[in-house]
């Protein structure tokens, strides 16, 4: 029998032993490791904090160097603020803070210089219009801060042609250059203004000549003609196409021994009804759309209810208006008007010599810068081509010192005018 292979058992190789370590090695490891993250944390802020670091010092820097200038430095202004304050402007600064206290419209307040006299107008608003009160107000305040009274008077000056009355106040103070004056004046901008209507009478001379001078002017202005002229029509027709409110001068008979003096056409307190209509209907046909009528003479008509009633009941039914131009004070057309529900007007004067040059025209004015009533109709005759050149003057000095000229129609609203 064959031998059986014995077989050796393998070596085994016995593993290698680990070192072991010590104590001390591993905490010196992760106290390296610590620090190693701290630098690195430690480096990442400083590089994030590094740029506004620099900005804040640069900030202190600035502020130190700005603590560190001198006062003489600080005392020098830049070029552009080396401005010098006029002595008038620090004077007018102070009035118009008094002036706040009693509602002045400070930015109105007008300055005038001549030599060393300095004027400031000061216009007071209507709830303040007692000068007296002012003159008080103003004399207390100034010479509480120094000011001294000189002198102070009654005056007048013009604004755009209308005289204004004033009171005056001259100051002067220790130390100014100047002497100052308060002119105190009632601010006519703020109260309310006259309104005015014109009517303007062309007679039997009227011609073309007029009539075109009449186109250029206001259109608020009331034409009234006479049906006498033959070609009067073809005037009213150029006027009332244009666009003015026109009105029919209406004949009618006057006090007196000559019933026909106002003409052929006249209404006489004679005439019936029916004849009254009759004529009343012509004259509205000869001048279609007319606004109204006045009459022409007619002291005897206005004073009959009986006559003055047809006419009345005529315009009612045209809505028409009917202006009196007052020929008689026994006049009954402002009752039977208002009974017929008619608009009615009288006129308050007439112009006619009013307003012939500049210094008339400016009285007349002033006049109406003192009325109180709400409107004024005025009457005018044209008799010549330079009586419409002085209506013209007139009207536009009316417009520029801010009274408005309207249509009658337009004062519809307004109180009637008292005589």
């Amino acid at each position: 029998m064959p031998k059986k292979k014995t077989i050796s058992p393998k070596k085994r190789t016995a593993k290698s032993k680990k070192k072991a370590r010590s104590p001390f090695a591993f905490w010196l490891n992760l106290v390296g490791l610590m620090a190693v993250v701290a630098a690195l944390f430690y480096v990442i802020i400083f590089v994030i904090n590094l740029q506004p670091s620099t900005r804040s010092n640069q900030e202190i820097q600035t502020d130190n160097r700005a603590q560190q200038i001198t006062p003489q430095q600080r005392s020098t202004p830049d070029p552009v603020e080396q401005i010098e304050v006029k002595e008038e402007d620090l004077v007018l600064e102070f009035i118009k803070r008094l002036s706040d206290q009693i509602s002045v419209d400070t930015d109105k307040i007008r300055v005038e210089k001549k030599d060393n006299d300095v004027k400031m107008f000061i216009p007071l608003p209507t709830q303040n219009e007692d000068l007296y009160f002012c003159n008080m107000f103003y004399k207390g305040r100034m010479e509480k801060n120094g000011f001294s009274l000189v002198n102070g008077v009654e005056t007048y000056f013009y604004i755009k042609r209308v005289k204004i009355n004033a009171q005056k106040l001259i100051f002067n103070k220790k130390g100014l250059t100047n002497q100052y004056s308060l002119v105190l004046y009632v601010n006519n901008d703020t109260t309310k203004k006259v309104n005015i209507a014109i009517v303007v009478n062309f007679d039997k001379n009227v011609n073309m000549a007029m009539i075109n001078k009449l186109l250029g002017m206001s259109k608020n202005l009331h034409p009234a003609f006479l049906p006498e002229k033959k070609i009067a029509h073809t005037y009213y027709s150029r006027v009332n196409s244009a666009g003015f409110p026109c009105i029919i001068r209406v004949p009618m008979e006057p006090i007196g021994k000559y019933p026909y003096k106002a003409g052929k056409n006249s209404i006489l307190v004679s005439d019936t009804e029916r004849k009254v209509t009759a004529r009343m209907k012509k004259f509205s046909s000869l001048f279609p759309n007319s606004v109204g009528v006045s009459n022409y003479m007619g002291s005897h008509v206005t004073a009959k209810r009986l006559i003055m009633e047809p006419i009345m009941e005529f315009l009612s039914k045209k809505e028409m208006l009917f202006l009196d131009n007052r020929t008689t004070k026994k006049s009954c057309a402002e009752q039977v008007a208002t009974d017929k529900n008619v608009l009615f007007f009288h006129k308050d004067n007439t112009l006619d010599s009013k307003i012939t040059n500049t210094t008339k025209r400016l009285k007349l004015i002033d006049a109406l810068s003192k009325s109180k009533v709400r409107f004024i109709v005025y009457d005018y005759t044209v008799k010549t081509l330079q009586d419409l050149e002085n209506l013209d003057s007139f009207v536009k000095l009316v417009q520029t010192n801010g009274f408005p000229l309207r249509q009658l129609t337009e004062l519809r609203t307004l109180q009637q005018p008292k005589l």
